[in-house]
């Protein structure tokens, strides 16, 4: 019986030195010469004036002026390196001894404990900052003359995202952004600006809800041996971009070989990041033109502004091309390009030259001295010569497909 009671009181002082020894805690004492400094490697101290009428000063201690509004003179605390601060003793001077407020790490006030010349600050868990200032809203300083910090230390996570600004549009796709940690901390999420962006508090899984910007926060628990700490990011929502083409569907463009025909489009654009771009691809795109390929946003957006589309075919027949607007972020505009080229000086001519084949040659009726032209389907003059009165024979032994023949200013077509 004593043996199991000496084991249990054993166990329990085992546990004791090793809580003690996991919390490390650190007391350190600094008498103050400067209104700002190093109260050890992982304590600093700045003072700020805010709301008072006078900055902070040292003159034999430091001194924190009022202000009425109860925004007097502070000083921060900021500990670094994984420090937490736990306790705070202030030394003050007698009959400088107004109310004391102070907040962790930039939350709500609280009041300093004051008994005699000392104000105590305790239970808290700063592990950003501690900033104390003198609460009073008459004509008091808060005069000090020592402090002394107890802090525990941990190792610091390193928790942070790898892009501190995202800019999305609305209308975007949920997205999510992981921090890296050196900790297995339990991580919670959380956005300022929950009309602009929501955030799921355990994926971090953001869903765009309207335009603007809202900071995105990672909180991770401490697990030994690392701190509890917290990352952020930017999201700046835009308007969703759009592009607009009007005056056409699908483009259609009429040539003779070797000339060229043109029509003017119109494009404009809205809320934009980037400039407007526009490109032709397609089998044949080496046949259409545009007249710029840029149109420059400013402000986000593009006036209306006209485009000519140019269509110069080398052969006849049929070509298609595709015509592309596009922008960052913005839903593609695409028209179909459709070209129709007919061979250059068969237009305009009367389709009823009799015409027919036999036995491999090609046999109309003319007048002496008409011009002949023959042409091949892609549109090459495969035959030029001069008619004879009466009819007329060619010869086609070499040819074959279908042909269009010109005799003056008739026309015929044979397949052969």
């Amino acid at each position: 019986m004593r043996k199991t009671m000496l084991f249990k009181i054993l166990l329990v002082a085992i546990v004791i030195v090793a809580g003690s020894l996991n919390a490390s805690a650190t007391i350190v004492t600094h008498t103050f010469s400067a209104t700002s400094g190093s109260i050890d490697s992982n304590i600093s101290f700045t003072t700020e004036k805010n709301s008072s009428a006078n900055v902070p000063a040292f003159s034999v201690n430091l001194r924190l002026y009022y202000a009425t509004s109860g925004d007097g003179c502070s000083i921060t605390l900021t500990p670094a390196n994984g420090a937490v601060i736990s306790d705070i003793k202030i030394t003050g001077v007698t009959a400088y001894l107004p109310t004391m407020k102070y907040n962790v790490d930039g939350g709500a006030d609280a009041t300093a404990t004051l008994a005699n010349t000392t104000y105590t600050i305790s239970g808290i868990a700063a592990s950003k900052s501690l900033k104390i200032r003198n609460g009073n809203t008459t004509n008091t300083q808060l005069r000090i003359t020592a402090i002394e910090v107890t802090y525990t230390s941990c190792t610091a996570s390193n928790i942070a995202f790898a892009n501190p600004t995202v800019t999305k549009a609305v209308g975007d796709a949920n997205f999510t952004q992981a921090p890296s940690s050196l900790s297995s901390g339990a991580i919670t999420y959380a956005s300022s600006a929950t009309n602009i962006a929501s955030v799921n508090p355990n994926s971090g899984e953001v869903t765009i809800a309207g335009t603007g910007s809202a900071t995105i926060t990672a909180s991770q628990a401490a697990v030994t041996p690392y701190c509890g700490n917290s990352a952020t990011y930017t999201l700046n929502v835009t308007a969703t971009p759009t592009l607009a083409l009007t005056d056409v569907t699908d483009l259609a463009l009429i040539s003779n070989t070797g000339s060229s025909v043109s029509q003017t489009i119109n494009v404009s654009a809205v809320n934009l990041s980037t400039d407007l771009g526009m490109a032709i691809s397609g089998p044949n795109a080496g046949l259409f033109a545009l007249s710029q390929y840029t149109v420059t946003q400013t402000g986000g957006n593009v006036p209306v502004t006209a485009v000519t589309i140019t269509y110069s075919p080398i052969l006849a027949g049929s070509h298609t091309a595709t015509l592309t607007m596009a922008s960052t972020g913005a839903m593609n505009v695409s028209r179909s390009l459709n070209g129709n080229a007919v061979i250059s000086g068969v237009n305009n001519v009367q389709n009823n030259l009799n015409i027919f084949v036999e036995n491999k040659n090609i046999k109309f009726e003319a007048k002496a001295g008409e011009i002949v032209n023959i042409y091949n389907a892609t549109g090459q003059r495969v035959i030029h010569s001069v008619s004879n009165e009466g009819l007329n024979s060619i010869s086609g032994s070499s040819l074959n497909g279908v042909l269009l023949v010109r005799v003056g200013n008739r026309l015929g077509k044979v397949i052969l």
